[in-house]
């Protein structure tokens, strides 16, 4: 009144329930709906599509039906009742009171609210969400959503209820319904509806991205082989597609691949099967969730050692515009361990001079320089292998190959009896002159070959690789400082050395 308004109506009973009366009253609608009074989500759940069709919304005990609520009722106008909720909140009593009773309920009170969003999908626009706390820790969080629910049914819009996370449930339900426009508001503030609660809702549009195992790990280049790529799904496929991206030199050729289901419950169609390049597509596929998909690659020969990455884009219904996996698949990924794109195959030429043939169990790795500039991984095999030397190592490597010399089970001469006995060596050779080029694929070379040995023992980089500098110092049996000059010279060290080395540990597992 102080404001100049002189309409001014309150609509007020002794109760909420004879409250809830006089707000009917106001209504004139054939149909009602009957929630709790002791409690917001049934209420709040059916306030979208009561406000949608314009049906006033009564409130009641458990058990018995407030004299006023039952005197509106059955005054004849009203025709159907809905009924939210189950017997634990509106008991058959009262459901068996009240004019065409239509109950509306789930297990708890968030399938309630899909059992009433489901009852009244097809009056529901889902371009817009609208998503409220549904049952937060001091129980009164209601009020965001319920000022928010008019604006709901004013665009036609669902309303969904949630804790922090969003119910398996409502998640089954919605996926089908979005797609990449849909819009989702969320009724409060971080508290009360997290983002990442909101977020998950566009998400149910990425297929989860299921694992990819490769069988054999390891593979031995240049050699004709067969090996097996093995997709298990992480969630129902329905006419889903599977997209396998193979790396280069892995051409996929008609009439050398197989493919097979592992399981009953997964099904595809062989004509559905394309290759195209670097990327073999299964399409087609019904499935379950822990079904498998087996690419067999027959008959392929590893064109170089290498660490090759195969992926998998998985499209749970074969809509790929919108369901391919988080991220391009990025977790998908999986690596084929063969060691290092740059690297040729090791050559194995096992010296028959300067042998020990003595048992080794290796427990890390001691790198060394040759100390003679020019010197090739040839030269030094040569120089093993022409005489007595009192001297060897398990591998050398310069620029152009790396050489295994002597087996990693059995003892090498390198530096000094008490390191011989437990650990691996490598010789880097030195380029002649200052040639970066060329040092660089010795460094990468000793750093691969290295850091595959430290993945096969499980070894850690810093408590199980030495410089023969470090060997010297320690057991003081030698007295040799390689490589730390040799590395020096471009303008490296032995520290930089190690964290390349860990650095390819870290990639190769």
């Amino acid at each position: 009144r102080t404001a100049g308004i002189s309409d001014i109506r309150r609509f007020a009973g002794q109760d909420r329930y004879e409250t809830s009366v006089k707000i009917a009253q106001e209504i004139s609608s054939k149909t009602a709906v009957l929630a709790t009074g002791l409690d917001f989500p049934d209420a709040l759940s059916i306030s979208v599509p009561a406000a949608q069709l314009g049906m006033p919304i009564l409130l009641t005990r458990q058990n018995t039906l407030p004299e006023t609520v039952n005197e509106y009722l059955l005054n004849g106008s009203v025709t159907k009742t809905y009924l939210i909720g189950g017997e634990g909140v509106i008991s058959k009593d009262v459901a068996d009171s009240v004019p065409a009773p239509c109950r509306l309920s789930g297990a708890n009170r968030y399938l309630t609210n899909i059992s009433i969003i489901k009852n009244f999908e097809s009056g529901l626009d889902f371009k817009k969400i609208y998503v409220a706390d549904g049952g937060g820790p001091r129980g009164n969080e209601f009020a965001d959503a319920l000022a928010g629910a008019v604006l709901a049914a004013k665009t036609n819009s669902p309303l969904i209820l949630a804790d922090n996370t969003l119910p398996t449930t409502t998640g089954t339900y919605f996926l089908p319904k979005i797609n990449t426009t849909t819009q989702v508001v969320g009724l409060g503030g971080e508290n009360a509806v997290p983002m990442s609660l909101l977020q998950s809702i566009p998400n149910l549009l990425i297929t989860k991205e299921g694992t990819l195992n490769i069988t054999p790990t390891r593979l031995t280049t240049g050699k004709t082989t067969t090996f097996t790529l093995t997709y298990t799904l992480e969630e129902n496929f329905s006419n889903g597609t599977l997209e396998f991206v193979f790396p280069g030199g892995f051409t996929v050729v008609q009439g050398q691949y197989l493919v097979n289901a592992k399981t009953n419950s997964l099904s595809y169609s062989n004509k559905e099967l394309s290759d195209s390049g670097l990327i073999l597509t299964v399409s087609g596929i019904n499935g379950k969730s822990g079904g498998k998909i087996d690419i067999s690659l027959v008959d392929k020969k590893i064109p170089m050692i290498g660490n090759y990455k195969f992926k998998v884009l998985a499209d749970s219904d074969g809509l790929a515009t919108t369901k391919l996996p988080n991220s391009g698949s990025v977790n998908a990924t999986k690596s084929l361990i063969v060691n290092s794109p740059e690297l040729k195959a090791i050559s194995v030429q096992l010296i028959k001079n300067n042998r020990s043939y003595s048992s080794l169990n290796p427990v890390g790795f001691v790198i060394h320089s040759t100390a003679t500039p020019g010197a090739t991984a040839q030269s030094i095999y040569n120089y093993f292998n022409s005489a007595y030397r009192a001297a060897s190592a398990h591998y050398t490597t310069d620029w152009n190959e790396l050489v295994q010399l002597i087996p990693e089970n059995e003892v090498a001469w390198h530096a000094g009896k008490t390191a011989n006995s437990r650990y691996l060596s490598i010789e880097m050779c030195e380029p002649e002159g200052t040639n970066p080029q060329e040092f660089q694929k010795v460094w990468d070379h000793t750093v691969l070959l290295v850091a595959d040995a430290c993945v096969r023992y499980n070894w850690d980089v810093k408590t199980n690789v030495f410089s023969h500098y470090t060997i010297s110092y320690t057991y003081k049996e030698t007295d040799h400082t390689d490589p730390i000059g040799f590395l020096a010279k471009y303008n490296r060290t032995w520290d930089q050395l190690l964290q390349a080395i860990d650095a390819k540990v870290k990639e190769l597992s």
